[in-house]
C-alpha cells in the first residue's frame, strides 16, 4: 500500500508520520452483529455506513470485470455504479415479508433454484411508487435475471437475498434514488418514461459480463475473482473506516463481534420452523470469513459456555470453500483445534478469498452421558409399568392385586427425580439450550408417560397402597 500511495501523496504528508485513508477492514455478513469493535494501529476506529462502503465495492468489482477484459468503459450504460451499488446494499424487510408469505404456503424460495415468483409479486407491490408497469418490465427483465442465478449456483450458496443473484430486488431503490437526485436538481437528471428500458440494459450488460466470466464453466483466474467477489458482495457486505495510519511502518487490524450461530451455511426464511430432529446428532455452527485481505490472516473460534466443546464424534471443525464443498489440498502456517479454540493463520499466496468453518458442538461428555442415561433409565421404567398394564393379572374377587407394591412403584419411579433435575435447572446459554433441545424433549415426554402409567395403576388398583 505505501508503494501505491507514495506518489500521490508525497506532496500532502508536510512531515506527518500518517495518513488519513478509508480502509477495508473485513467482510461481514448480512445478519445482525453486536459489539463491533474495530481497532486500526490500536486505536479505536468506527465503519462508514452501507450504502457508501456498497458504492465503493460496486467500484471495486466494476474495476475487477476490466480487468478480466470484461465490462468495457465504452459501452457501459448510464448509472452503472449507481445500479450495482444497489444490487450489493438494499433494504430487504418488505421483500423478505413477501418471501416468508411464500414459503409458508410451501412454496421453495431458498432451494437455490431461479423461481421468481416472489420477485415479480415484490415489483407489482412497487408499481405505483415506481411508476412503471410492473408485469410489462418483469417480462423485459426475468430472463436476464435467471441466467445470472444459474451461474451463481456454480461459485456461492444460494440467498434469496442476494441482490446480485436477483437482481430484481434491488430495482426499485435504484429507480427510487434516481427520482430524489431529479428532485433535488432543478434540470433534468433521468426520463423516468424510460426506465424499463434503461434497467434492461444494465441487466443485460451485467448478464453479458458473467456469462462471458463464466465461460461454459472455464473461468479464468481473473474471471472467477470478478465472480466471486460479485456474488459474495451479494450476501456479505464490506466493512470500511475512516482512519489515521502509519506511513513508514506496519500496522495491526483487529476486528471483534458477536453473532447469532447459525447452523446451516444458507440462509433459511424461517430458521424457527427448521425441524429439530434435523440436529439430532449433529450441531454444526457454521462461520464464514474473508481470509486473504491481509498479508497474513489469522481467525480464531470460541467457545463462551463452559458446557459445549467444538468437538464431536464426527471430528474437529472443518474448513469448506464458498459452496461449502470440503477443501481437499489445504496448507496452512498454523492451525490448533482443542475443545474451547478453533485457530488458523496463514500467509501464504496465493490462497482462498473466503472460507466457511465448520464447528461441530456437543455438551461436555459428563452431561451427555448423565442426560443419556436418564433418558434409558426413564424409557425403562415406563417399559415395566406399560408390561404390569398388560399383564392379564389383576385384582382378585376380593379386590386384593397381586401385582406391584408401593415399594416397588418407588423404585421404579426413582428415574423421576433425575429427570426433573435435568428438566428444571437452568441452562448456562441458548446455545447449550440448543443442543439439548431434543433429548430433553424425549426426557420430558418420557417423564410424563412413566407418571402417566403409575397414577392409572394406582387408580385402577394394580399398585397396593400399603
Amino acid at each position: 500500500m505505501r508503494d501505491e500511495l507514495l506518489g500521490a501523496v508525497s506532496q500532502t504528508l508536510d512531515g506527518s508520520d500518517s495518513i488519513e485513508l478509508v480502509l477495508p477492514i473485513t467482510e461481514m455478513p448480512k445478519i445482525p452483529v453486536l459489539d463491533l469493535k474495530i481497532t486500526v494501529a490500536g486505536e479505536r476506529v468506527y465503519r462508514t455506513s452501507k450504502d457508501e462502503s456498497a458504492r465503493i465495492v460496486a467500484k471495486y468489482v466494476v474495476y475487477l470485470a476490466r480487468e478480466a477484459g470484461l465490462m468495457p468503459a465504452h459501452n457501459a450504460p448510464a448509472h452503472l455504479i449507481d445500479f450495482m451499488t444497489f444490487l450489493f446494499y438494499h433494504p430487504s424487510d418488505s421483500y423478505e415479508r413477501i418471501v416468508r408469505k411464500y414459503v409458508d404456503a410451501g412454496y421453495t424460495v431458498d432451494v437455490g433454484h431461479p423461481d421468481l415468483l416472489p420477485q415479480r409479486e415484490y415489483l407489482i407491490s412497487k408499481e405505483s411508487e415506481l411508476e412503471i408497469e410492473a408485469r410489462h418490465a418483469f417480462l423485459a427483465w426475468g430472463p436476464e435475471v435467471e441466467e445470472i442465478t444459474k451461474v451463481a449456483r456454480e461459485y456461492v450458496i444460494a440467498d434469496y437475498l442476494s441482490g446480485a443473484e436477483n437482481p430484481l430486488i434491488g430495482i426499485p431503490y435504484f429507480i427510487e434514488e434516481l427520482k430524489r437526485r431529479e428532485v433535488r436538481s432543478r434540470h433534468h437528471v433521468y426520463d423516468l418514461h424510460s426506465e424499463v428500458n434503461d434497467v434492461s440494459q444494465l441487466l443485460a450488460y451485467i448478464r453479458t459480463a458473467v456469462a462471458a466470466a463464466h465461460n461454459n464453466g472455464a473461468p479464468t483466474d481473473k474471471a472467477r475473482r470478478f465472480l466471486t467477489a460479485y456474488f459474495a458482495y451479494g450476501y456479505r457486505w464490506m466493512t470500511f473506516a475512516r482512519c489515521k495510519v502509519p506511513f513508514n511502518e506496519a500496522f495491526t487490524i483487529t476486528v471483534e463481534d458477536r453473532r447469532a450461530i447459525y447452523f446451516q451455511p444458507e440462509r433459511v426464511v424461517n430458521r424457527h420452523r427448521v425441524s429439530p430432529m434435523s440436529h439430532l446428532f449433529k450441531h454444526n455452527s457454521w462461520h464464514m470469513v474473508a481470509f486473504a485481505d491481509a498479508e497474513t490472516n489469522h481467525v480464531s473460534v470460541r467457545v463462551a459456555d463452559a458446557s459445549v466443546y467444538l468437538k464431536t464424534w464426527n471430528g474437529w471443525p472443518k474448513v469448506r470453500d464458498e459452496k461449502s464443498e470440503d477443501i481437499t489440498e489445504d496448507r496452512v502456517d498454523e492451525e490448533e483445534r482443542t475443545f474451547e479454540l478453533y485457530l488458523r493463520q496463514d500467509s501464504r499466496e496465493p490462497r482462498r478469498e473466503r472460507i466457511y468453518i465448520e464447528a461441530p458442538l456437543r455438551l461436555t461428555r459428563i452431561q451427555s452421558w448423565m442426560l443419556n442415561l436418564t433418558i434409558s433409565i426413564t424409557v425403562f421404567a415406563f417399559f415395566l409399568l406399560v408390561r404390569r398394564i398388560a399383564d392379564p393379572t389383576g385384582p382378585d374377587d376380593h379386590g386384593v392385586s397381586h401385582g406391584l407394591t408401593a415399594k416397588d412403584l418407588s423404585v421404579i419411579l426413582v428415574p423421576v427425580a433425575f429427570a426433573a433435575s435435568f428438566l428444571l435447572v437452568r441452562d448456562t446459554s441458548t446455545l447449550s439450550m440448543r443442543i439439548r433441545e431434543v433429548r430433553q424433549s424425549i426426557l420430558m415426554a418420557a417423564l410424563f408417560a412413566l407418571l402417566t402409567a403409575a397414577f392409572f395403576l394406582m387408580w385402577t388398583h394394580y399398585i397396593k397402597a400399603g
